[in-house]
């Protein structure tokens, strides 16, 4: 159940997990909560992949400004396919980061130059590696 209430005798909800979109629907105009909805799947780099692949396919011009994106192991398929898609046209071989799903502060994050490389039953989310990335004032 919800601990939000239906009048303004609290101006601010402190939660310790998750908030439900429903349970800010229920919000009055002066109530706040810490929390953004759907934040913690966006924080989660798995979750954050399949978004930016799903609304890259819907508006490829619009979502064109993050490198190739795979979830493993569901896309380890697609991976392999686009990879030696690459080598047998002779492209430059390309190098990918492998970030573990559920790291975080960079613990666990390797590169690849291909599929054959991966450690094997890892959930990660490879990606392009960017050696000089478009950063917002050096940062």
């Amino acid at each position: 159940t919800s601990t939000l209430v239906e009048d303004c005798t609290a101006n601010v909800f402190w939660y310790e997990r998750a908030i439900s979109t429903s349970e800010v629907k229920l919000l009055n105009e002066c109530q706040r909560v810490n929390m953004i909805p759907g934040m913690h799947e966006m924080a989660r780099k798995s979750s954050l992949a399949r978004a930016l692949n799903r609304m890259r396919r819907l508006y490829p011009n619009d979502f064109d400004f993050f490198p190739a994106t795979w979830n493993l192991p569901a896309q380890l398929d697609e991976f392999k396919r686009e990879h030696a898609a690459r080598a047998k046209a002779g492209s430059m071989p390309k190098t990918y980061i492998v970030k573990p799903s559920a790291g975080c502060q960079g613990a666990g994050i390797y590169l690849v130059n291909g599929p054959e490389e991966l450690h094997p039953h890892t959930a990660a989310v490879v990606q392009e590696y960017l050696a000089a990335p478009a950063l917002l004032d050096g940062y």
